[in-house]
C-alpha cells in the first residue's frame, strides 16, 4: 500500500504533509502505512483526498493490508 500511496502522491503532485493536512491524519501515521494496521475510516479519507477508489488505493498486493474497526 505504501508504494501505491507514493505513486498516487507523485501523480497528483502532492506531498505527504499536504495529504496529512487534507485528511487530518498525522504525517507519522501516513509515513508508517504498511508497517501497522490502518483503519477503514482512514483508508476512506486517504482515497477520497486522492480521488481514487478504495480498490485503487489498496492495489499493491505485495504488502500486508489489514483493516481494523
Amino acid at each position: 500500500m505504501k508504494k501505491t500511496l507514493s505513486k498516487l502522491l507523485i501523480d497528483r503532485g502532492m506531498t505527504v504533509t499536504e495529504l496529512a493536512e487534507k485528511t487530518g491524519i498525522s504525517y507519522n501515521t501516513l509515513m508508517n502505512i504498511g508497517k501497522r494496521d490502518l483503519s477503514f475510516s482512514r483508508m476512506v479519507k486517504i482515497a477520497d483526498a486522492l480521488d481514487v477508489s478504495l480498490d485503487e488505493f489498496r492495489k499493491d498486493n505485495n504488502e500486508r493490508i489489514s483493516i481494523i474497526k
